[in-house]
């Protein structure tokens, strides 16, 4: 476990070293397939800093490194020429990479909602299941033009205010570890965001407004993977063509790029980049689908108007999405699942309610 937290960290921290590599054949890449500021995503000039650059010195100032995964995320800061993962604190112990997950539990103390991510945020669900909003995977509805925002106790919370309310935990648990000079932000994205329509510029400008809240006036993407082979590229001690496939929770994305050595310094040429919306939760939701669901009731028979029908299958489709599986008290399934559990359910059925409720 330890390795791939260390991966992760590694992989993320060369998003902020990434600029001092000799980038010349980069700008046309990058200017024309991904956003680095709310300016361009407007229509309007992108801000000067925002472009990339050999200047190391003017952007890794003051900059904070940021993996917002699907599954994980992780921190890394500059230190010097170099820089490290961020170590964050929690009520769950201390670690340099959290699980994207948010926990919501009414409070009886000052704030009305008791908010937790990562770790902590699954430790508050197992010990509250039935009064905790519990939300992972997140990041799948980045693009998704359907997703206008979950209810969560009476309150309406667009992806924008998800994103910023987990970043502030994370802000919470880092501590002192968070500076408060940081004033860019250099933040993966996949190359195609997951989904089956997904919208870059609606992910781009959620995005955006969570970092800006977050008080980042300067946001940098790089693609996932491009970061990854610059950090491979780092012990190359001969000219390369990298091929880097990032197999993510949400997404899988791959970059091509070339490396060569001119004059003792490192140059890039990028020479692909593609992506799919299928990973690591698509693979979570055959197992569910085929393994868990038909131990809850999948398949079963509800008894209506004299006639016995089989509960639809669709219901079961939010228990294999981790994503759909948050938001799935706030659907019409879960209100259709608690009517037909008024009567008197057959077993199978029991075993479905007992699984909504706990959604």
């Amino acid at each position: 476990m330890r390795q791939t937290v260390s991966a992760f960290a590694h992989e993320f921290m060369s998003l902020l070293c990434y600029w001092n590599v000799n980038v010349n054949n980069l700008p046309r890449m990058w200017q024309s397939a991904a956003c680095f500021c709310s300016a361009r995503m407007r229509g309007g000039p992108p801000h000067p800093a925002s472009r990339i650059t050999d200047k190391t010195e003017t952007i890794m100032a003051s900059a904070l490194g940021l993996d917002f995964g699907t599954t994980n995320s992780v921190l890394a800061q500059t230190e010097g020429a170099s820089t490290r993962s961020i170590v964050v604190e929690s009520p769950t112990g201390r670690s340099d990479t959290t699980r994207t997950a948010l926990s919501f539990l009414k409070d009886a103390g000052p704030s009305p909602l008791k908010v937790e991510a990562g770790q902590a945020a699954i430790r508050e669900f197992i010990d509250n299941p039935g009064e905790c909003r519990f939300l992972q995977s997140i990041k799948t509805f980045a693009a998704s033009a359907l997703f206008q925002g979950t209810l969560i106790f009476g309150k309406r919370y667009e992806f924008e205010d998800l994103m910023q309310r987990f970043l502030t935990r994370l802000r919470d648990y880092a501590g002192n570890n968070w500076e408060a000079t940081f004033r860019r932000v250099v933040i993966g994205r996949p190359v195609h965001f997951a989904g089956a329509n997904p919208d870059e510029k609606l992910a781009l400008e959620r995005y955006n407004r969570a970092l800006t809240r977050m008080g980042f006036p300067e946001v940098h993407y790089v693609y996932e993977p491009v970061a990854a082979a610059f950090y491979f590229a780092r012990n190359l001690d001969r000219d390369a063509t990298v091929l880097v496939a990032d197999f993510g929770g949400g997404t899988t994305d791959y970059s091509i790029i070339r490396f060569e050595s001119q004059a003792g310094r490192l140059t890039a040429t990028p020479i692909g980049h593609s992506g799919v919306g299928i990973a690591g939760d698509h693979f979570d939701f055959r197992i569910i689908d085929n393994i868990v669901s038909p131990l809850i009731g999948k398949g079963s028979l509800f008894k209506s108007f004299d006639k016995l029908l089989e509960v639809p299958s669709s219901y079961y489709a939010n228990f294999g999405r981790w994503n759909q599986l948050s938001i799935f008290k706030t659907l019409r399934d879960f209100t259709e699942l608690k009517k037909a559990g008024a009567g008197k359910p057959g077993a199978g059925e029991a075993g479905v309610l007992r699984g909504a409720h706990r959604a």
